[in-house]
Parts: structure tokens; C-alpha cells; sequence
């Protein structure tokens, strides 16, 4: 790729850029182009706002029902793995009642299936 890159091939890469993903020779390139671009800089810009404001949102948790769903799920994949050994162990460690699946976890799994 020649050093002078033209904003068409810069805008596809901006995400590879911002992330540090970019070989140095195409980087470097990008690098170039920015630097006498206003409108790619100005697209890196509004990439970098998005990115951290999708960086801010707070992370869901995981449904109870998707972890029993893969551990359920990897049991029957690795033979010899039993779903509730697999269990974490909560505040009452070895004590505690042995977990079951309930009918509309195990529904879930068929589905999944």
C-alpha cells in the first residue's frame, strides 16, 4: 500500500487504529493520513467518544439459567464431568444440598440443544 492513503481506505481501518491492532507499516500510514486530515481525525474523534461510551455501560450479568444451561451443556460434552460436581461452592462449601435442575431449567437446555 503506498504512504498516501486516501480517506476511503483510512475510515475502514480507524477501528484497527484506535484498538492498536494495525501492522506499523499501515499504521504508520494512517498515522500520515490523519495528521493532514480533518475529517478522519474528526471520524477517529467520534469513534473514540462512541467507544468509550459503550465502555461505560455497566456489564449485564449472566442469567443463573445460562450458567447451569453450559454447565449442563459441557457435561455432556466432556464424559465424566458431572453437572453438579461442577457447581460452585457457595458459603456452605461441601454442605450444602445438592443442586438440581428444575423442569423450566431443563426446558432451556433442550432448547438449547
Amino acid at each position: 500500500m503506498s504512504q498516501t492513503m486516501k480517506c476511503d481506505e483510512v475510515a475502514p481501518l480507524l477501528d484497527e487504529y484506535a484498538s492498536d491492532e494495525l501492522p506499523r507499516s499501515l499504521r504508520e500510514a494512517v498515522d500520515a493520513h490523519l495528521g493532514g486530515c480533518a475529517n478522519c481525525q474528526a471520524a477517529l474523534e467520534r469513534f473514540l467518544a462512541l467507544d468509550a461510551r459503550i465502555r461505560a455501560l455497566p456489564m449485564p450479568a449472566a442469567p443463573p439459567e445460562i450458567a447451569v444451561q453450559l454447565r449442563i451443556r459441557l457435561a455432556g460434552e466432556r464424559p465424566g464431568i458431572d453437572p453438579a460436581a461442577t457447581a460452585p461452592s457457595g458459603w456452605l462449601g461441601d454442605h450444602a444440598t445438592p443442586w438440581t435442575p428444575d423442569e423450566p431449567t431443563l426446558r432451556l437446555v433442550e432448547l438449547a440443544a
